[in-house]
């Protein structure tokens, strides 16, 4: 009987009365007690019984025993029930990881092969910062030679200047 107040206390009061010889009560709490072989605090899930002992001296013994076998059994077929969810987990798990095993093993490869590139990786960076670094003092030294290298330009268009000023002052004389 599983443990409702009102069918307890019907059962109960049968036993008292000589009806019955016993009342097997299944507590409210026994299938989260059953549940917690899984947890790290299992806890035992036991089984109520009541007897008349006025009516016969062996229905005690009788009564804890049957007790005894219904809770075996329940906790049997529990266990087999929690192996068999498990098992299927693991067995749905492994088909899923089989099935998902070319892609692990590409990201394996990819990843062994970012590994032993790693050094090159490292002096291809290292150069390259290098690099960056020359690079920004050639800019430097180019933005420095900026104003001589206007100076010189101005130089070249006098000169120009002055020489096509030159040639039309000759031109002009001979002319």
């Amino acid at each position: 009987m599983i443990g409702n107040s009102q069918l307890v206390k019907k059962a109960m009061d049968k036993v008292e009365f000589g009806d019955y010889y016993a009342v097997i009560v299944i507590p409210k709490n026994f299938s989260d007690k059953l549940s917690t072989v899984i947890n790290d605090k299992p806890q035992k899930a036991t089984v109520e019984y009541y007897v008349n002992e006025k009516i016969n001296a062996i229905a005690p013994k009788i009564t804890s025993k049957g007790a005894s076998v219904i809770v075996d059994q329940i906790s049997s077929s529990f266990i087999s029930t929690v192996n068999g969810t498990i098992f299927d987990i693991f067995n749905k798990l492994g088909i899923e990881l089989q099935e998902k095993l070319p892609d692990i093993e590409k990201f394996e490869d990819y990843i062994f092969t970012v590994e032993k590139k790693l050094p090159d990786i490292k002096k291809t960076l290292d150069s390259t910062y290098s690099d960056a670094k020359d690079a920004d003092k050639i800019i430097a030294k180019a933005q420095g030679m900026i104003p001589d290298a206007k100076q010189g330009v101005q130089q070249g268009l006098d000169t120009i200047d002055n020489t096509t000023k030159f040639l039309d002052d000759a031109q002009k004389k001979i002319g």
